[in-house]
Formats: structure tokens, sequence, C-alpha cells
């Protein structure tokens, strides 16, 4: 029955789980997507009305959807299907595919991870017109212990994945380290579906949660892990099967995907993870996810060697890419790109699950109505994001924000309670205690609605907790928060509320396991400001800093953190307060200066005085911390402009040059883009005259790549003027071989295409007539948008060019002759008509 769920599931188009829930609910039935989640998988055996409900779903989804898909007649007969579900409702045991040549166990491991990005469907917060393979981006990632004398500290994720045996991935809440995990499962079992029957090196991915794997009861990590794929229903619980699989492992023909080793609930759980991890065959290719927060060394000591890695925040390049993929109207999207460019909101644009709740609240406004204030801290944003859900704004009518009100008061008791369980944060919650937890928060707040109703409203209808497996009649089945970082803004929330001696007493306990509590903490000062009042948030300020100067404990990082979250809330300190804060802070700086630069690149704003503090530590050693200040400079204090400046350029303020790794010195530069005033600018216009790199080694060209991207984004008079005179150099000759000079007239050109001044125009213009073909290529891909009658001549002329040399001018000008409108220049004869009045 499984399998005939699942093929037809994927003969609708594999729809976001969202779709089905919709389509069940539109045929007057209910299905939640936790439950449909867990037919696909089979790890449970769904009731035949339950199986049913799901079939009406995808049929009423294959008739729903354009184009409309039509299935052969034996799947859209729901009486064969009852058949199959009562045949399966009596069979003593579930019939299981025959798998029995290598290929057939590869085909079917692979066809699992190749489609589980879509069979998991979309989270609800993001569109459902999206797909995993549209969303995702390609990421980055740098050693948590750089080693100064290497070229570049930064490299792409698959390349790092396939260099390295051991690899830790670290990252922060909502950086996307378990999607990025499920999307790199899903491209290697696409790769290695698409080399079967070859003779190729491909690997197997196998992927599960560090706690679905210490639940096995198997003895070593390989059988663990097979146990595991077969106990699933990938492929047939049988022995042979396992053990092939185990050996594989132990061949190293498989890539094992280990998320979220920081949720291990407690001692016996992390114990038990070291003591598979020691049995790890030496070839297996093992990848281990875990929060940066409170990382406290590689998983196993005697497993491997661990390369551990960060992955790096989003980029501009990225995060353009997201608001271009996003069903925005264009209004919309141009005020939200401006919008995330800013001081105040490019901190959380930085990081992938804020940026897609930021789109996802610019979408929510009506055309008139432009794009809605945006919250300008992680803690706000999760508040608005919880209010949307509670309130049903995507799935109308929406309840009265009021009853959001009610849920957040019944909802943050929940979250507080798991949080400080004896054995400590419970990120799984028992379904019973879910039900008694709401059933005290639900007495104590007033609520008349039994605990089963609201368990029903909040996962059923919301969507904020989700069951992890088919609740339907009445199974215990554990509970989580739609997002874990739900979970941590509930918990500060009603922290934040209780007595105060009580709230001290916790945050104490949090300030001991800071990897678990740490973005916790950081929102509770401001829901503590907001909620009890000044003088009440300024007491925790103090506690922190007074628990910093007795235990030397990294408390006021603590304290940093909670600044950094007010957004542009104003904030007022007593000066002793603040010159406290950052005495203690610029010592732990000095002593540390990686982890201080990371708190502060993690706080979207802050106020000058500890920015400047921390610039101050850094400039004293800036060969081996260019990275970290490119990660500051989403802060807008002139300190940090200071040290990009100094980065971009090689110039150390002691009037000794270095050269730094060519992509740390890229990246500063791509930094100063929308940093004012004239010392940016010199830096970058020196980052644009570095055009002496060897022609075989064009990385070493990155930094003037860099500068031309950032001085066309700029759009700065000076930068213009600039361009205007290097682009004026006069035309290379046939056969010049002056790479710097060519450098500098493309550059130039590519920069004044970012202009629309009709001197650009015209420097484009002539460039379109110089006798080498790249320039031609360029100034031509330069004129998109500028209608004038001597544009279209010149991308005509551009058209009618002959020989083999011009054929990239020719596809050039079809681009541009195409995006102005221009008919018949196909085939490389126009007329150019002339431009309607």
């Amino acid at each position: 029955m499984h399998a005939a769920l699942v093929q037809l599931y994927e003969a609708v188009g594999a729809p976001p789980l969202e779709r089905l829930v919709e389509a069940a609910g539109r045929a007057g039935r209910t299905i939640s997507k936790g439950t449909a989640h867990n037919i696909l998988h089979g790890t449970t055996r769904p009731r035949p009305d339950t199986a049913e409900t799901f079939v009406v779903a995808c049929l009423g989804h294959a008739r729903t959807r354009r184009p409309r898909i039509d299935l052969p007649a034996n799947q859209t007969d729901l009486a064969l299907w009852r058949d199959l579900f009562r045949g399966s409702a009596r069979a003593t045991r579930p019939s299981e595919p025959t798998v029995g040549t290598d290929r057939d166990i590869t085909t079917a491991v692979t066809g699992h991870f190749a489609s589980l990005m879509e069979r998991e469907g979309l989270p609800a917060y993001l569109p459902a017109g999206l797909t995993p393979g549209v969303i995702h981006q390609d990421r980055t990632v740098s050693p948590l212990h750089p080693e100064p004398d290497k070229k570049s500290y930064r490299l792409s994720w698959e390349k790092a994945a396939g260099h390295h045996t051991r690899i830790v991935l670290l990252a922060d809440a909502g950086m996307g380290k378990s999607w990025l995990l499920g999307m790199y499962a899903r491209k290697l079992a696409r790769r290695t579906r698409g080399e079967a029957g070859r003779d190729t090196a491909a690997a197997l991915p196998l992927a599960l949660r560090c706690d679905e794997l210490v639940a096995r009861p198997e003895p070593t990590l390989s059988l663990a892990v097979a146990g595991h794929v077969a106990g699933s229903g990938v492929v047939p619980n049988s022995a042979p099967v396992r053990d092939r699989i185990a050996r594989w492992m132990s061949e190293g023909r498989a890539v094992l995907l280990l998320d979220a080793q920081d949720e291990l609930a407690d001692t016996a759980a992390r114990a038990r993870f070291r003591s598979l991890l020691l049995t790890a065959p030496a070839q297996l290719r093992i990848v281990v996810s875990a929060r940066q927060a409170g990382y406290t060394g590689p998983p196993a000591a005697g497993s491997g060697e661990w390369r551990e890695l960060v992955l790096d925040p989003f980029g501009t390049a990225e995060i353009e890419a997201v608001i271009r993929t996003w069903p925005l109207r264009p209004e919309a999207r141009t005020v939200l790109s401006e919008r995330v460019a800013s001081p105040q909101l490019s901190g959380l644009a930085q990081v992938p699950l804020l940026l897609a709740l930021l789109c996802a609240l610019a979408a929510e406004s009506a055309a008139h109505d432009g794009v809605p204030a945006l919250p300008t801290s992680r803690g706000a944003l999760y508040e608005r994001m919880l209010r949307r859900f509670l309130v049903h704004e995507h799935r109308p009518p929406a309840a009265e924000d009021t009853d959001a009100d009610r849920l957040l008061s019944l909802l943050a008791p929940v979250a507080f309670h798991f949080a400080t369980m004896p054995e400590g944060w419970q990120d799984v919650m028992r379904r019973d205690a879910v039900l008694e937890a709401l059933d005290a928060s639900g007495a104590s707040s007033g609520s008349r609605q039994d605990a089963a109703t609201l368990l029903r409203m909040l996962s059923v209808n919301a969507g904020v907790l989700q069951p992890m497996g088919d609740p339907s009649a009445g199974r215990d089945t554990p509970y989580l928060f739609a997002h874990r970082s739900f979970g941590e803004y509930l918990t500060a929330r009603h922290l934040s509320g209780i007595p105060e001696e009580q709230a001290l007493s916790v945050v104490d306990v949090g300030l001991s396991l800071p990897g678990r509590w740490q973005d916790t903490l950081a929102m509770l000062g401001r829901l503590t400001l907001l909620r009890r009042g000044q003088d009440r948030f300024e007491r925790l300020l103090t506690h922190l800093l007074e628990r910093q100067e007795r235990a030397v404990d990294g408390s006021v990082l603590f304290a940093v953190r909670m600044l950094g979250d007010f957004g542009d809330t104003d904030l007022l300190l007593p000066d002793g307060l603040m010159d406290d804060l950052v005495r203690l802070f610029r010592l732990v700086a000095g002593a540390d200066p990686q982890t201080a630069a990371r708190t502060v690149a993690g706080c979207p704003r802050l106020p000058d005085a500890v920015v400047d503090a921390l610039a101050e530590v850094l400039a004293g050693n800036l060969r081996d911390h260019t990275l970290l200040v490119v990660d500051l400079a989403h802060h807008a204090q002139q300190s940090v402009t200071t040290l990009l400046v100094k980065a971009a350029t090689g110039d150390v303020f002691d009037g000794k040059t270095f050269l730094a790794g060519d992509f740390d010195q890229g990246r500063a530069v791509a930094a100063l883009t929308h940093r004012p005033g004239d010392d940016a600018l010199r830096a970058l216009l020196f980052a644009f005259g570095c055009v002496s790199w060897p022609v075989y080694t064009p990385e070493e060209g990155i930094p003037h790549e860099a500068a031309v991207d950032a001085l066309c984004r700029r759009r700065d008079p000076g930068a213009l003027a600039a361009m205007l005179a290097e682009a004026a150099e006069g035309p290379l000759e046939i056969g010049d071989i002056d790479w710097q000079r060519y450098r500098l007239r493309r550059g130039a050109l590519q920069v004044l295409a970012g202009y629309p001044d009709d001197v650009a125009t015209q420097a484009l213009l002539a460039g379109a007539e110089d006798p080498n073909p790249n320039i031609r290529e360029t100034a031509i891909q330069g004129l998109v948008g500028r209608d004038t009658p001597a544009v279209r001549r010149a991308v005509d002329a551009a058209l009618r060019e002959e020989g083999d040399n011009s054929k990239y001018v020719r596809a050039a000008a079809r681009k541009t002759a195409t995006a102005l409108r221009m008919t018949g220049h196909h085939g490389g004869t126009s007329a150019a008509p002339e431009p309607r009045a």
C-alpha cells in the first residue's frame, strides 16, 4: 500500500504537503501535514479512512492543478483503492518490495532522498509556488579556526564536503543547516541515479537526525544507520539488505549526514552518539550539524580528524536571488530590496530564515499599501510571524488579533515548561505532556477551551505545533514547534513576565548552558523592556555585568546580544551602565576577538560604543581578522568603514602593506558598496584599478570584479566621472595585448551600464565601435533599457557583424534587441525601427 500511495503522490506532481491539506479541506475531509508526511515515509500504517483521505487529496490536487494532471483510470477509482486498503489492513504483514541486487537497493535509496525535500513540503512560511530547487542558494563555509597563512578562508560547501572525510557543520539558529543537508542529500541522490550503471565513485547519501540514530538498538554506526533506513520503509527490512548497506558504508561508498547533534536531549543520548561514532568505518564520509553556540569540540575524539566549518551568512548575491525568486509584486520587490540593504535590516537579511520571514511579510501587503513596516529585530520578527500563523492570515478568513494575544499567552508557558525540564530543554514534546501544559496554561489564563481543542487549533489550523507522526485515532504522537526559534521566542516571552527573582534564577541556568539558551536570552532584554519597563531591564543588564565581573564567563556577550535585538527601538542607558558594559566587552574582545566579532556580527544593530570598541581591537591585527571585519559590514559605524577600507586596499595603519587572501579582499571591497563617504569611494576605485593579475590566474581579479559590481550599484557621481575617464582612454587596436588597459576599459563600461545618464549612454555607444569584440560585447550589453535611435542603430550594426570573432557580439545584440522589442532581428539582419514617441 505504501508504494502505491507514494506512486500516486509522485504522479500528481509531488506537490507541497500544504496543497494536499487544502485539497482535502475542499473535499470536506481533514488531513494534517504530519499525517501526510508519515504516509509518504511509511513510518506508520494509516487507517483505511486516513489513507482514503490522502488519495482524495491527491486526486483533488490533480483536478485543480494548472495544467490539469490526467491520471489513468486505475488511480482515480476510489473503489479500487478501498479494496487495496482493506486487503492491506487484513494482511498479517505488509507486503515489501522485492529488492535483490545492489542496483535495486541503490535505486530505492537514491529515489527516496532525491525527492525527500519535495515530499516533506516547504515550511509554512514559504509560499506554495516555490520549490526546493528554486529557492535553494549555494552556500559557502569558513573554518572555525582559520589558518592565517592560507590564501582563502572561505570555500563552497560542496567543495568542502567532497574534500573532507569528517565535517562538523556549525551555524546559529535560522542559518539553514538542516535545509543544506537535505538539499545536499537530494543532489547526491540525483547525481548517483544519473550515474547508475557506470563505473563511477558516486556516493550514496544517507541522511537522518542524530536523535533517530541514538534511538537505534544496533551496536555499531553502520548497522544502526542501515537499520534506520530499512526500518523507515525505504528498502526491505531484511538482514541481507541491512548488511549490504552497512558494507557500502565500510567501503566508503556512502555519505552519512547527521543533523541536529545539539538537540540530543540528555547526557545518555550524547554518550550513545559518541560511542556509535567511535565505530565509524575509516573511509566513511560523515557530516554532523550542530549549533555554533555552546559548541565544545568534535563529537567523538578518536573517530577521525574532524574539520570544523562554519556556515557563512547570506551575502548580497544570495539575498537578491531570494527576493527575485519570491512571488512579490514588482513595487514590493523594489522596496524590500532597498530596505534589506539598509543598516536596520541588512543584518537580519543575512540569516536565511529571517530573510524568508521578511519576504513573507512583504508579500502580505495589498496592492495599494506598498510594503508593510518590517520588524528590525529578531524577536519582533518571530512575534509577527507567530501572529500571522495564529490569526491564519495565510488561510482566510483571518481571526481577530486579540485571539492571537490569547493563544500566545497559552503557548508561552508551554514552551517555557519544556525549556526548563529537569533533564534539559526538550524540543520533542510528548503529546500527553503538551496537553497537560496547555491545560495548566489555559486554566491560569482563564481559557474555557479544553486542551485537546487547543492542541488541534495550534497544530492542524495554525501549524505552530507540528506532529512528528500520525495523530489520528488518539495516537500519542510527539510534537515540535514549526521552527525551533519559535519555541525560543515564546520561552523568552514567558520569562519576561514571571517574578523577577525567579526570572534571574532561570537566566543563571541559561548562562551555564549557552549553546541552548543563547538566542532566548538575547530576545529577553527587549521583551523585558517592553513588558516590564526600563528599571527591570536595567537590573537584568546589571545582573549580567556583575556576573561577568565575578566569574569572567562571557555574560557580557549575552548583554551585547540583548542590545542587538532592539532593532530600531530607541534605547537609553545610564552612562555608568553603558561604560561598564563597554569596558567589560573590550576585555573579552581582547582575549578572544573571534568570539567577540561573531557576537557583534550576529546583531542587526548595536550602539556605537560597542562596535567602536571591537573595531579598536581588530585594528591591532588586521592581517588575521579580515574575514571578521567583513562580517561586520552591516553595522553602519565609521569605525567599521575604516577597517573595511584598510582590508580592501591592503593598507595597514602603520604604513606597511600586506597581501590579504584575494577572496577576503574581494569581500571587503563588496562590503563597501553602500557605505557613504569619500574614503569608501577611494577604496573602491583603488580596487577597480587592481588589474595586473596574470592572464591565466583570474581568481586574483576578484577585488577588481567586486569593485565593478559595487561601483555599478553605488550610483555615485564621483564613480561616474572616474568611469567616464577610463572609458574615454580610446579604443584598443586589434592585436593589442595590453591586458591592464583592456580590463580597465571593459570594467568601466560594465559600471557605466548601471548609470542611466546620457553621458554613460554616449560612452557605451563609443564602446560599441571598439575594435576589440569583447569590448563591443560589453558595451552592447550595457545598452539594455536605453531606447534611442542611436542605440537602435548600434544594436542593428552589431547584429550585422560577421565572422567567428563576433559571435558573442551578435548574441549580446540579440538579447538587447529583444529587450528593446526590436522586430526582425533574428538571423543577423534588422531594419531597426525608430522608437515610438
